[in-house]
């Protein structure tokens, strides 16, 4: 018997309705500064792609997957996936950059809200 995707619904409509932001996400920007590099080099597409996967695997959402607790002390499940698409470890510059898509993490965010707002009965 072959096993079904649970995802699926989820992916269907967030490929009809999020289709700007998983392009910007796992295709990057050419126009971008530095060729789209984060600041070690990477290509923001492949930093975005890793912490939007890593949330899929992990089930974790928004700062969650950062991390809990005072000054999110606690790390999440994804803490190394938000920290490379911040470009920092620091938590003032995680939650400054979350929505900002200049970086791969304000990417990756954008897609999550895109689902959670237009496919809720689909992804939840």
């Amino acid at each position: 018997m072959r096993s079904v995707d649970p995802a699926a619904p989820c992916t269907q409509c967030s490929c009809r309705n999020c289709t700007s932001k998983l392009d910007l996400c796992f295709n990057g920007n050419p126009a971008g500064a530095n060729g789209d590099l984060a600041a070690n080099g990477t290509p923001k597409k492949v930093l975005c792609a890793n912490l939007v996967n890593c949330g899929h695997r992990t089930g974790c959402r928004g700062t969650d997957c950062y991390g809990t607790g005072f000054l999110y002390l606690i790390p999440g499940p994804c803490r190394a996936e938000v920290e490379a698409a911040t470009e920092s470890s620091s938590a003032a510059d995680v939650l400054n950059r979350q929505n900002n898509l200049t970086y791969a993490s304000g990417r990756a965010n954008a897609v999550g809200d895109c689902a959670d707002n237009s496919c809720a009965a689909s992804c939840n």
